[in-house]
């Protein structure tokens, strides 16, 4: 149990450095003010949850890694139009809800 619960603290925190990281690009669209308070929440949050995990930052999660790379081909692509950073907001979004569903759904 005590495995599942670090590695699901690493999945979580691999996911928010990812989120972080693809909305720290500057060519995003949306308005600087919202995009910081959102980025500097997730970073809080990601510190937060840090020291639960207590796990070495050279651990990764592939999946998670190769989903925000596709998000990032996809943004240069469409070369970071609106459309294409309102779509991987809707992913980002996506995730992120699952998720909050995952680790809320035994506790309810």
């Amino acid at each position: 149990m005590v495995k599942m619960v670090k590695h699901d603290t690493v999945l979580i925190t691999e996911i928010m450095n990812k989120t972080a990281w693809i909305y720290g690009k500057k060519e995003h669209p949306f308005p600087y003010d919202s995009a910081m308070k959102f980025i500097n929440g997730v970073v809080n949050a990601r510190i937060k949850l840090h020291p639960c995990g207590n796990h070495p930052s050279r651990i990764s999660h592939d999946p998670v890694t190769k989903c925000f790379n596709k998000m990032d081909t996809f943004l240069t692509m469409k070369a970071n139009s609106r459309c294409a950073w309102e779509i991987v907001h809707a992913t980002t979004r996506e995730m992120l809800q699952r998720l909050e569903r995952c680790s809320l759904g035994g506790r309810r």
